[in-house]
């Protein structure tokens, strides 16, 4: 079996020790670009390297995992990627291929402000390149490492069927085709390489995992290959699509046609947002869904926030934060302390 994986091997941050804060209304909070400051809990992190450990289970054919992660170099969290899905899916018996694609300018439209933007050098591009391959050695190997300077230029038809309606005249909307289309591009890589993951995990740029990714759960399910798993939370009248876990044939059949065939004339196609859109389109490709427990998918959308000129400390946005995170070994969400992020991000 094979998996593409996108993950953080590092234990908790000592930032996320703030659930007991005492905030008042005279506190301001600001949200600070996330890879400023794991870049450097990544890099802190490397001489423990040589203390990892190796996988407790060896297959004569290793299955294999791809994780896809996308989105902004800024609101980039990669440290529970690391630990709770690469470095855990390698101790399960796994060989992980990460790829990465990232947009380093802040967009003025369509995400909030962030304090710290990160500044991209070729210099510092090619050590975050080094540190995160550092970090995963022994557990899995960096495949793509991609900074855009600019965000992605779609095709958008001058005479197209009507999609997302909701926010698709707005950056959103556009946002959202931007990510399909860096979806297509990175599983076409795939193809191109000619290898065939059992598995692809797509965690975006801010997902945070509370949790680890116990892939041998998702191996038990028999129609596995043709299923897109999904949390069983925040589905918005269609499906969470937050992170997104594919079997082999469902991430050829949605992975790498979900841009080409975005405004193909198909009625179920004509939806209001991005989770009814991926569910009819899934669908429609003869994939079959499957949404699971939040503990089986522990993930969150997540920003780093300081408030005055404390440290920084990571928090999870409450509006897409699904509820009953119950396992003992389970990190705890901290809530973000203001409004103001409770929907940040595209959709």
């Amino acid at each position: 079996m094979q998996f593409v994986l996108i993950l953080m091997l590092f234990q908790q941050s000592p930032c996320l020790h703030l659930s007991s804060r005492t905030k008042t209304q005279q506190n301001t909070f600001e949200e600070i670009a996330s890879w400023s400051h794991e870049r450097k809990l990544i890099r802190a992190s490397q001489h423990v390297r040589e203390n990892r450990p190796l996988a407790e289970e060896t297959r004569e054919s290793p299955p294999r995992l791809a994780v896809f992660v996308t989105g902004l170099q800024d609101r980039l969290l990669m440290v529970s990627k690391i630990k709770n899905v690469i470095w855990t899916a390698a101790k399960q018996g796994y060989k992980v291929d990460l790829y990465v694609s990232l947009v380093t300018e802040h967009p003025k439209e369509g995400y909030s402000k962030v304090k710290n933007e990160v500044k991209s050098t070729t210099t510092q591009e090619v050590l975050d390149r080094s540190s995160i391959e550092s970090a995963i050695s022994g557990a899995g190997n960096l495949v793509v490492y991609s900074l855009l300077g600019h965000q992605e230029k779609v095709i958008m038809p001058q005479l197209h069927q009507k999609r997302i309606t909701e926010y698709f005249n707005k950056p959103y909307g556009v946002n959202v085709l931007r990510r399909f289309s860096t979806y297509e591009t990175l599983f076409n890589r795939t193809v191109a390489d000619n290898v065939e993951y059992d598995f692809i995990l797509v965690t975006r740029d801010d997902d945070h995992w509370l949790g680890p990714l116990n892939l041998t759960d998702f191996e038990k399910d028999a129609h596995a290959s043709n299923t897109l798993f999904t949390k069983n939370c925040k589905q918005f009248y269609g499906i969470n699509d937050k992170t997104l876990l594919f079997g082999k044939k469902a991430a050829r059949a949605v992975l790498g046609a979900i841009y080409t065939h975005f405004f193909d004339p198909v009625s179920s196609y004509v939806t209001s947002n991005a989770e009814t859109f991926l569910m009819n389109f899934a669908k429609n490709r003869g994939v079959r869904l499957k949404a699971v427990a939040f503990e089986s998918i522990p993930t969150a959308d997540s920003v780093y926030v300081q408030e005055n000129n404390e440290p920084p400390y990571l928090c999870q946005k409450e509006f897409y934060l699904c509820a009953n995170l119950s396992l003992a070994q389970m990190e705890q969400p901290i809530t973000c302390p203001n409004s103001r992020w409770l929907s940040l991000g595209s959709p």
